[in-house]
């Protein structure tokens, strides 16, 4: 095995965004947005390692994978010895561009605010992310993969198709206590050995079907705060995230499966558990 190997270029991305603000004269106090994102990256940098060069290699013929075997001359070995700073006998393992990368979706916002009389206000705020293609394609001559929803060995830890978060926050009249709830949700995400053919994901061998563990199913975590005036100068505030403590999903084989060093779990889930906050403002 060799370190690096492959000449680097700059990766170059694409982006664009588009969107609508809706402020209906029906619904006083209402602004809905909508926005559409598309970041397409050309070149992205993939770290390639021995196994999947070789399997890649003997799988497709494609040269971006075949030219990191670099065999001995008339022995055709893969093999040589350290101490001779051999330039052949190697297969290559580090950082290469990749062909292209693309990561499109669309955003929803919301807010909406509406006075209750002699009980107060109420405001609500909504932010939601619908993923629509989240891929890559390594090289030229292999089928682009779309792996939102999905995570795995072909798919790293991916994103799931849909995650939202809704606040809700009262308000009394005289604007000295608040009381917020905050919804997070994260939608489910299978592993990629169950992903249809239409998505582009390679198939895989049915060992690496998990049937006692299909994936991560889908998540919500609550918020609570609260806030309100001591005194003229002094303002007191709780909160309690994560209120229900509910554990971050464990996923088996983890580092083997997707390459997980950090931990037993795929990104954007809540780590930590319950968290308590307190704390008092002071104005002078």
């Amino acid at each position: 095995m060799r370190e690096g190997g492959f000449n680097l270029t700059p990766e170059s991305a694409f982006t664009k965004t588009f969107g609508v603000v809706l402020r209906p004269r029906f619904i006083p106090g209402l602004t809905v947005s909508i926005d559409r994102w598309l970041i397409d990256l050309k070149d992205q940098l993939d770290f390639l390692q021995p196994q999947n060069i070789i399997g890649e290699c003997l799988a497709t013929g494609n040269e971006y994978f075949c030219r990191g075997i670099v065999r001995n001359p008339g022995t055709g070995t893969l093999s040589s010895s350290p101490a001779t700073s051999p330039s052949t006998g190697w297969v290559a393992r580090g950082s290469a561009n990749g062909y292209k990368s693309q990561s499109h979706g669309w955003d929803f916002q919301g807010q909406y605010n509406v006075g209750l009389g002699g009980v107060g206000r109420l405001d609500m705020s909504f932010n939601g992310t619908l993923m629509t293609r989240v891929g890559s394609q390594s090289s030229p001559t292999i089928e682009p993969r779309n792996c939102v929803g999905y995570f795995g060995n072909l798919c790293g830890e991916s994103m799931p198709r849909w995650k939202h978060q809704l606040r809700t926050t009262w308000t009394a009249p005289d604007s000295t206590t608040s009381l917020s709830v905050n919804w997070r949700h994260r939608g489910a995400m299978p592993l990629d050995i169950y992903a249809p053919e239409d998505t582009g994901i390679p198939a895989q061998d049915a060992s690496a079907r998990r049937d006692q563990y299909p994936g991560v199913g889908s998540y919500n975590w609550i918020d609570v705060a609260l806030s309100f005036d001591i005194n003229k100068q002094m303002t007191f505030r709780l909160a309690a995230n994560n209120i229900f403590d509910r554990d971050p999903p464990l996923i088996p084989d983890s580092r083997s499966r997707i390459g997980l060093l950090r931990g037993n779990t795929v990104m954007g889930y809540d780590l930590l558990g319950r968290q308590l906050v307190a704390g008092v403002s002071l104005r002078l």
